[in-house]
């Protein structure tokens, strides 16, 4: 996974090249002239220079330089100066600068001001501009983006001070300024800063980087769904306040939004407490009061995009700690129960509701009243506060131990059960009271498939692996099939079989073991069987060949490693894609070999198999940009993978495409004999008639031999998919 920590410096002084100027300030240079006397004169001089005046003679002006100069004094005239110095260019002539780079802008009606900037390492840009832009009465500017290889990039148009911030491949850049309308546009700076790519060592929250309060880093998410994260500990209860920002969030744009997650150490997989936007603008702020112990504080982006320069500090304040049966209010951030000691604001009496700080005490038996928090019922293992005679009577009971005293054991086949007594327990898919149940006690003889049914007056059926604990559930079904099947089992596996039943019912349990054939590391196996499955710490991953799969572990490709495209074994870093790159298949971030008309996938041989995906790719041909009737009279408007295959006279093309993932892609498919097409009569066949697969057969009808292009296409703009090419010439 790509990674960064550092902003880039500078990394040169920019280069100017000499030029000419005539009646205009160039900033630098000195120059010599000839002149005598005072007055209005002309004079020609060469140099660098910073002056003061109009004209070329001897005296101080706005100018280009200081000279001596024909004419006498102090007066208007003309001149000539060279110094060092250059104008920002168009786009055929854009500057030369190097990140960081920041520069005034000064737009004449109709101009452009063009920088030409080279990236020597995958690098995260960002071009920004400020000022008089920022009013709601100034200039409208805009950027635009154009890489060396590929020409334009893009010119978004959200603000009237327009930032743009992409990660960019090795490659030189050039960014042009404009002002939407023409009009001219002064006041305005222009700044150009890169990170480069390759060392963010934060961990997630599975593996948070250890520090202490109080943090104050800056840290960088590089690859989309990137989540950085701190372990702090808290000795007592403390005010923690944490706040993440960056150059974006408290500003009028807002786009790069980090937001802040809070973990309790012994459990990163449930969020403790989260923010968006509660800081300035739309940054993110927690502020609140913690118990002593273990927490993680974690910074992401709202919308999992790659976020560079999050300002992140977490910082505590002591409280004042509260004696236990104290009075308390949890929301204050001026004091608090004693965490240290196990107490916790808790509501300890309920006429009228008070809280006071208590150690919670929990109890599996004993009354209880409902609503108290300082003293509980053990809910973890199956208690709860019950009135199990309808006389305000509450005690901490286990609804399921009468129920699970009077088990039956069952064995494989059918068992016959007979609900009696009073409802005591639920499953989960179940809604009120439900109906009296009877258990059935059941151990798994082999690693096995288990199917369990019940019928014949059942109405629900439930499976615990401890029949008195209802979390510990595997199934429930209360519809009118009444089965749950349990895909996998390991043996020796005790099972807690609930049958519900109307009165005087005697449903039938049935249980069905199908044994599961064991795969060692290394062995072949197929996804698609549920009988034949890998050794415990192994899946079966491969393809996308039926027969390409075996018993291993995923493991994760960087750039310019090699994948299997529709494979699931080696699944690429984020942000990269498996695909065809100079013929060799591995993981990138673009330019893959199929992308342009330049650059087709050669179809070799008489036949085979070609598989990918168009959300890699661009659009670059539409199949009835000139022909109507090219893929069944549908625009295929969406990414598109372009191959070529030569066809001998007479020879016929069998092209199969086919779905494989479940975007339900409208794919199209076409031949044409020029790429990109240029008129009518260049499409020679095509495809779209929303089939899955679809298929074409073209025959090379003509007397010599046809180099044709082969495009993968959608008919969406927004449409894109993978895909399994199948491919023979006869």
């Amino acid at each position: 996974m790509l990674r960064v920590v550092l902003l880039l410096s500078v990394l040169g002084a920019l280069s100017f090249a000499a030029g000419g100027c005539s009646g205009c300030a160039i900033l630098g240079g000195e120059g010599e002239g000839e002149g005598e006397g005072e007055g209005e004169g002309e004079g020609e001089g060469e140099g660098e220079g910073e002056g003061e005046g109009e004209g070329e003679g001897e005296g101080e002006g706005e100018g280009e330089g200081e000279g001596e100069g024909e004419g006498e004094g102090e007066g208007e005239g003309e001149g000539e100066g060279e110094g060092e110095g250059e104008e920002p260019g168009d786009v055929d002539h854009p500057r030369e600068v190097t990140l960081d780079y920041s520069a005034a802008i000064e737009l004449s009606e109709d101009d452009v001001d063009c920088f030409h900037f080279t990236v020597a390492a995958p690098t995260y840009v960002r071009a920004e501009l400020s000022g008089s832009c920022n009013d709601s009465n100034g200039p409208d500017t805009e950027l635009t983006f154009y890489s060396d290889t590929d020409g334009y990039l893009g010119n978004p148009d959200y603000y009237f001070c327009e930032i743009v911030a992409m990660v960019l491949a090795v490659d030189g850049y050039t960014v042009c300024v404009n002002e939407w309308s023409g009009d001219p546009a002064t006041g305005v700076t222009l700044s150009l800063t890169g990170v480069p790519q390759g060392t963010d060592t934060v961990g997630d929250e599975t593996n948070p980087t250890a520090d202490d309060l109080a943090i104050d880093v800056t840290v960088n998410l590089e690859t989309e769904r990137d989540t950085d994260c701190f372990a702090f500990t808290l000795a007592q209860s403390a005010r923690v306040t944490a706040n993440a920002t960056d150059v974006d969030c408290a500003s009028e744009h807002g786009w790069d939004d980090p937001d802040l997650f809070l973990y309790d150490a012994s459990d990163v997989t449930t969020t403790y407490d989260y923010d968006y936007s509660s800081g300035e603008g739309a940054c993110a702020l927690l502020d609140l009061v913690l118990a002593a112990g273990d927490w993680i504080v974690c910074t992401e982006a709202s919308y999992d995009e790659t976020l560079y320069g999050i300002h992140l500090t977490v910082t505590e304040t002591a409280l004042s700690i509260l004696p236990e049966h104290t009075v308390c209010d949890p929301a204050s951030l001026t004091e608090a129960c004693d965490s240290a000691a196990g107490a916790a604001c808790l509501i300890s009496a309920l006429d009228p509701v008070s809280r006071t700080c208590e150690v919670q005490q929990v109890l599996t038996s004993g009354a209880c009243t409902v609503g108290l928090e300082s003293v509980v019922c053990s809910e973890d293992t199956g208690y709860f506060c019950l009135d199990p005679e309808d006389d305000e009577s509450f005690e901490c009971l286990n609804p399921s131990a009468a129920a699970c005293s009077a088990a039956v054991s069952a064995s494989a086949g059918n068992t016959s059960l007979a609900p009696t007594g009073s409802a005591g327990t639920n499953g989960s898919c179940q809604y009120g009271a439900g109906n009296p149940e009877a258990v059935a006690s059941y151990t798994v003889g082999a690693r096995s498939r288990v199917t369990i049914g019940a019928a014949f007056g059942a109405t629900a059926l439930y499976v615990r692996t401890d029949c008195v604990i209802p979390s510990s559930q595997l199934g429930c079904d209360s519809s009118s099939e009444y089965q749950i099947v349990l895909a996998d089992v390991a043996a020796g596996t005790a099972l807690s079989i609930f049958v519900e039943g109307l009165d005087g019912s005697t449903p039938t349990l049935n249980i069905v073991e199908d044994a599961i054939t064991e795969v060692a590391q290394g062995g072949s196996c197929d996804p698609d069987d549920p009988l034949v499955l890998c050794e415990a710490g192994y899946e079966c991953l491969g393809g996308p060949a039926a027969d390409a799969f075996t018993c291993t572990v995923e493991t994760t490709a960087r750039e310019g490693e090699a994948c299997v495209p529709g494979g699931n074994a080696v699944l690429c870093d984020t942000d990269l894609a498996c695909g065809p790159v100079g013929g060799v298949t591995v993981c990138a971030s673009g330019g893959f070999d199929g992308d342009t008309c330049a650059n087709p996938i050669v179809l070799s041989g008489a036949s085979g198999v070609a598989v990918g995906s168009t959300a890699d790719y661009a659009g670059d041909v539409d199949a009835d940009q000139f022909d109507d009737s090219c893929a069944s009279g549908y625009e295929q408007l969406g990414s598109d993978v372009i191959f070529q295959v030569t066809l001998a006279a007479g020879q016929t093309l069998n092209l199969s495409l086919a779905v494989t993932d479940d975007s339900y892609a409208d794919f199209g498919l076409y031949l044409i004999d020029t790429c990109p097409m240029t008129g009518a009569g260049q499409c020679v066949g095509g495809v779209d008639s929303y089939d899955d697969p679809e298929e074409l057969t073209y025959q090379n009808s003509t007397a010599v031999g046809q180099d044709l292009f082969l495009v993968v296409d959608h008919y969406s703009s927004s449409g894109e998919g993978a895909f399994a090419l199948t491919w023979s010439i006869e």
